[in-house]
């Protein structure tokens, strides 16, 4: 790649956006990305209604996002089923969640939140469940859009002690697709130097490890927990 900027424009000129997903997807060594899309947003929704836009679901998992709902923006939800041409009521954002569902094909719900949210219990929650055979369980997560590597470092390290392998890191929000490489590639290696203090302090206290015992432990942290999670 070229370091003059013209050069550089140059050079994204000449690229296709599925030959500039290749590479990309390469020099980051991934498999997929996990995406958000907000029903709520115009700008959004005219990429997925009436008619959805063709892309790579091999390569782009969606995930339903609802802000909106948790927050009780009226607004945006007003306008959401306006579009739809649906009923104001609690029925009728069921059926909007049913919608999306069926056009999205999310992989899962998420949701950025304020602290100050309450989270309703399972039984408020399986009111207003869509009826779509959605993952059953559910998991709170959390990230941090610009993550220092004092912020990366203080979470990794809660990591493998205190939550073993059964969730995976991450890299924070890309806004921009290229975004993948530079950030995918430091976080791995944060979360390289982390495992190698707690292999250390493992070691230390006389447990040993094999490199296949290594291998596990990478590849849950690197998305297996994951796809395991989602095949209950």
């Amino acid at each position: 790649m070229p370091r003059d900027l013209i050069e550089i424009r140059k050079w994204f000129a000449k690229q296709t956006p599925e030959g500039y997903v290749d590479e990309v997807f390469e020099l980051a060594k991934i498999k997929y990305v996990l995406t958000t899309n907000i029903p709520f947003e115009k700008k959004e929704t005219v990429h997925w209604y009436p008619k959805a836009k063709e892309f790579d679901t091999s390569r782009f998992h969606t995930g339903l996002r609802v802000d909106q709902l948790l927050t009780g923006n009226w607004k945006s939800i007003k306008e959401a089923l306006d579009e739809m041409a649906i009923e104001h009521t609690i029925q009728g954002v069921k059926q909007l969640l049913e919608k999306w569902t069926t056009i999205m094909k999310p992989k899962y719900f998420m949701a950025a939140i304020p602290p100050t949210l309450e989270f309703p219990s399972d039984e408020e929650m399986s009111t207003y469940a869509p009826s779509k055979s959605t993952p059953p369980r559910c998991s709170v997560v959390s990230s941090c859009r610009w993550p220092s590597n004092i912020t990366c470092q203080s979470l990794s390290n809660s990591t493998p002690s205190g939550q073993s392998t059964r969730h995976c890191v991450k890299a924070a929000t890309e806004w921009v697709l290229d975004q993948l490489i530079y950030k995918w590639k430091h976080l791995k290696a944060v979360i390289g130097g982390v495992l190698q203090d707690m292999y250390v302090k493992l070691f230390h206290a006389g447990w040993s490890l094999t490199r296949e015992e290594i291998q596990r432990d990478v590849e849950r942290l690197f998305g297996g927990a994951y796809e395991e999670f989602m095949q209950k």
